[in-house]
């Protein structure tokens, strides 16, 4: 057994096994290489610079796009059946959609599109499973009694043609996703080795890559007791690796104060959520009241990779309201009014006090006029154990809106 055979062997025998990538390297240069004919490349040669002179007519017709925005796009082509020489060519209108800057979507699960790198080739390679070798040697008694009239050469010959070989892939091309791979021909015994070092076996496999770019795909399939192989090649993406700044614009006539949040690169599609709060963008402002927040990210590559992060966030400053919870009404010059401090720097607010006991209303304004504890419409005055209802609507110099509610008890 040759070296080539051994390495070979060694592939299809073992499900694992210490790579040796030189090895494998110099395996892939003995494996047989498709020839392209001199017409073929002719043809290829000719047809290259057709397509060439169509794509520049096309593209010199294309609109420029217009801030980002999402617009039809008319492309003319050529119907070369009716152009020649003497007369003006005939164009036919296609319509492209074309998506706006930073729309990019999340990949979902779907067919991979492989690039073949070698069609089925036949290896030379010895089989060390008994039930195959005792086929090879039964045949062989049967051609050495003239039981089987044709060489055992002659048998496969024309076989690697007639074979019908291949396999496709499912998933989502990004990194630590998985990727379905599975034979379009389940009735092979067959081995899969993935960038030279992966092993598995069977109709199909399931991988995950680490590392983003072309990744190589080897499927061998054992079949009358022959080994063949089908090389293709998958792309695989990199996650958007964000780098998230902040900053926070206070301000003292504001209830909720501004996160300006930025994220780079801006080639990736950006999604930020605070509780209730969303934007999209790369730079976005998101309005957060005082403590420590956590800021969600999801950003998408153009290739449709996902990464989400959170950011956390602390607040301070901002407008504030305090309100106190009782007052002594006893004329006595100590605390007694009452009235929430911080209402002054609204640019509006309306409060109403409520008796406890029976929901009547005992005060409300709308200025700056604390209450004295005077029942409204009455000569009662509020006494000491007595519990009131308050609730406050007020509006920020922001146009935020806020309603607090309370109990006030009565000194």
């Amino acid at each position: 057994m040759n070296k080539f055979d051994q390495i070979i062997a060694a592939k299809l025998n073992s499900a694992e096994y210490t790579a040796d990538e030189g090895m494998w390297t110099t395996v892939e240069h003995q494996l047989p290489l498709e020839q392209a004919s001199g017409s073929s490349i002719n043809a290829s040669l000719y047809g290259g610079i057709a397509a060439a002179a169509l794509l520049l007519l096309g593209f010199s017709s294309l609109p420029t796009l217009n801030n980002g925005a999402q617009e039809k796009v008319e492309i003319s082509t050529i119907d070369e059946e009716k152009t020649n020489l003497d007369t003006e060519p005939n164009f036919e209108m296609n319509t492209i959609e074309i998506a706006a800057d930073n729309e990019h979507l999340p990949q979902e699960n779907h067919e991979i599109e492989l690039v073949s790198l070698e069609a089925i080739s036949k290896l030379k390679t010895p089989i060390s499973n008994t039930s195959n070798s005792k086929k090879i040697e039964e045949k062989e008694q049967n051609i050495n009694e003239g039981k089987d009239k044709k060489n055992i050469s002659e048998s496969f010959s024309g076989e690697a043609d007639a074979i019908m070989l291949d396999f496709k892939a499912t998933g989502i091309q990004c990194i630590a996703k998985t990727v379905h791979f599975e034979s379009t021909e389940l009735s092979y015994s067959l081995k899969w080795i993935i960038d030279g070092v992966h092993v598995f076996e069977g109709n199909s496999c399931d991988f995950s890559f680490n590392e983003p770019g072309e990744h190589e795909v080897v499927m061998l399939a054992d079949i009358n007791n022959e080994n063949y192989s089908v090389k293709k090649s998958i792309e695989i993406f990199e996650r958007p690796t964000p780098v998230i700044s902040y900053s926070v614009a206070s301000s003292e006539t504001c209830f909720e104060q501004s996160i300006e949040l930025s994220s780079q690169p801006g080639t990736n599609a950006y999604s930020w959520s605070l509780e209730s709060e969303k934007a999209n963008g790369s730079n976005v402002s998101i309005r957060a009241t005082e403590g420590r927040h956590q800021v969600y990210l999801t950003a998408v590559s153009p290739e449709g990779c996902v990464t989400e992060l959170v950011q956390e966030v602390f607040v301070e400053g901002g407008l504030k309201i305090f309100i106190p919870n009782s007052f002594t009404p006893d004329n006595d010059g100590q605390n007694d009014s009452w009235f929430a401090n911080g209402l002054e720097k609204c640019a509006s607010f309306s409060v109403q006090v409520y008796r406890a006991s029976d929901q009547s209303l005992v005060y409300e304004t709308n200025n700056f006029a604390p209450w004295n504890g005077n029942i409204k419409g009455t000569s009662e005055k509020a006494v000491r154990g007595e519990k009131f209802l308050y609730r406050i609507a007020s509006t920020d110099n922001c146009g935020f809106k806020k309603k607090i509610s309370g109990t006030i008890t009565s000194l």
